[in-house]
């Protein structure tokens, strides 16, 4: 035996198509527009400086190494390419855009030819002396323009997403950052070695700064397609992300850089320094695994807090739709009864009058037979309907379709002799369904008498009514009521299933209003044909499997 219940749809947003993911968006967009404007300002100003010999204008502190001019030049390529990519229309500022992106790579390419192929191109003092530097004058850095090589194709292949969905321009922004992050924690912790060891050459500070902001300018630029798609969500990810990345990247930084510093002023011994260090990561973990664990906590809750109200909108929308389906019930309870009640009052009646002519013999034990199966009927409708107020739920057992089929049209048998109408089943092939039998019983009867009623107030001879049964698509069956009475109009078409809406002198114009209840509440549908000529219903029920 199973429970079937009735059942509601709820819709929920996507974790990634609210209002806060709209204004994470737009934000993310506007950064990768001031990384734009910064870094191609940055470039500029440091091009002014060279042709000024104004050393502090190419340089971010005094004292600090000077952006190259070719450097510099290759910035304003990336931070001009980043704007029109980001902007993205017209199509004019796209094809503008890569052909920047495409110059970049070309300034940063031909740089590296000359460090791997130990040549010069001649390309290092093109338009600007550089006085300062003893080894490769004029020349930026490899790393420089190695993350020129990777930032100019992230941006040319910005718009471009592999097969598997990933966007190599992401991966590019990301190998390109690392890179650029290096130079500036060298920096930060004055240990330009480590970066010369690596990349042959020095680094600026404001390029290494430049060269990390379009990188993640570039991430920016695309935050719905790409790797920051995750803090975009508003679940746990991307609450996690939002709140933790910066923390986890910046915290480190800063405090290895008070530590550095503060050994660098002799504030204490090395070994001290290192002791402190150590203290000062297990602090960092500790605090960083409190925060995810905060942020999980809050997801958390949020989470179960939506749950539960689901959990009671569901609840009321099922209370709601149960009440009105109790109310169609309730009007029909009456229609309902008075069948079985009107025909015990009859053979009650008609045992007295046995009783009284003294005929007791085998008439009088059929009529009693008759009159207990009518109460037993009036008792299953009381039970059905106590049961459906009391669980909201109908209970629902394997059923042989087409031997429902016969018993009902049993009990309809009478009332369709009485008016010569000819019922027909066809049903041998009919599958087991899954229903709350004395409700499909009572949807059955409810369409077979409207036919017999509908033949009889048309007054045409050769009434038919035919019942047909079998499997309709996956998992479903199908049972068809025809008759060739009358037929319906369009206008009471329209309003065939609407409730106290009826053509019957003395109907309330529930029955397929509730009918149509039952049979949705079994996960089925209730629906009429037009055909042309007479009426046709259908309706539908889950197959026992």
């Amino acid at each position: 035996m199973g429970d079937l219940r009735l059942q509601s749809t709820a819709r929920f947003s996507d974790p990634v198509n609210d209002a806060g993911h709209r204004r994470l968006h737009r934000a993310f967009r506007v950064f990768a527009l001031a990384v734009a404007v910064l870094v191609t300002g940055t470039g500029l100003i440091a091009l002014v400086g060279w042709m000024l010999d104004q050393p502090l204008l190419s340089s971010a502190l005094p004292g600090q190494p000077r952006l190259k001019a070719n450097a510099a030049f290759a910035l304003v390529l990336c931070g001009s390419a980043l704007g029109l990519l980001t902007v993205g229309r017209p199509a004019a500022a796209q094809r503008a855009g890569r052909l920047l992106a495409a110059l970049a790579i070309l300034v940063g390419g031909a740089t590296l030819v000359q460090y791997l192929a130990n040549v010069d191109l001649g390309i290092d003092e093109l338009v600007f002396r550089d006085l300062e530097s003893r080894r490769f004058p004029g020349r930026m850095s490899a790393g420089t323009a190695v993350d020129l090589v990777l930032i100019g194709l992230a941006l040319l292949l910005l718009d471009i997403r592999l097969r598997n969905g990933h966007r190599p321009a992401d991966w590019l922004a990301l190998v390109a950052g690392a890179i650029a992050l290096l130079g500036v924690v060298a920096h930060l912790y004055d240990a330009l070695a480590l970066y010369e060891v690596v990349f042959y050459s020095d680094v600026s500070l404001h390029s290494a700064l430049a060269l990390l902001l379009l990188a993640l300018g570039i991430l920016a630029a695309r935050p719905d397609e790409g790797l920051l798609l995750v803090t975009l969500r508003e679940d746990a990810s991307g609450v996690v992300a939002r709140r933790l990345l910066p923390t986890a990247i910046g915290l480190p930084m800063l405090v290895g850089w008070l530590i550095a510093w503060a050994g660098r002023e002799q504030y204490y011994r090395p070994q001290f320094g290192l002791a402190l260090f150590a203290l000062a990561n297990i602090a960092m973990l500790t605090l960083i695994t409190a925060l995810i664990a905060r942020a999980l906590h809050r997801s958390e809750d949020d989470r179960r807090r939506a749950e539960e109200q689901a959990r009671a909108n569901q609840e009321e929308l099922q209370r709601l739709y149960h009440q009105h389906a109790l109310g169609a019930l309730a009007s029909i309870f009456a229609h309902e009864i008075n069948q079985p009640l009107t025909a015990i009052a009859g053979y009650s009646r008609t045992n007295l009058r046995l009783l009284e002519s003294g005929r007791t013999g085998d008439q009088l034990r059929l009529n009693l037979e008759r009159t207990v199966q009518q109460a037993d009927r009036a008792a299953g409708v009381i039970r059905q309907i106590r049961g459906f107020l009391r669980a909201g739920e109908l209970r629902t057992d394997r059923v042989g379709l087409t031997g429902l089929i016969r018993d009902v049209l049993a009990q309809t048998a009478a009332d369709a002799a009485a008016e010569n109408i000819d019922l027909r089943l066809r049903a041998d092939e009919a599958p087991d369904v899954l229903v709350d039998r004395t409700a499909i019983e009572k949807v059955l009867v409810n369409l077979l008498r409207n036919s017999i009623e509908a033949i009889r107030l048309a007054g045409s001879p050769g009434g038919r009514i035919e019942i047909s049964a079998g499997e309709d698509g996956p998992g479903m069956a199908r049972v068809t009521v025809r008759d060739n009475g009358p037929g319906l109009d369009a206008q009471s078409r329209a309003h065939l299933f609407e409730p106290f809406r009826t053509t019957k002198p003395d109907g309330l114009g529930v029955g397929l209003a509730v009918s149509r209840t039952i049979i949705e509440a079994h996960g089925g549908r209730l629906w009429a044909d037009d055909p042309e000529r007479g009426a046709v219903l259908h309706f539908t029920l889950m197959r026992a499997t």
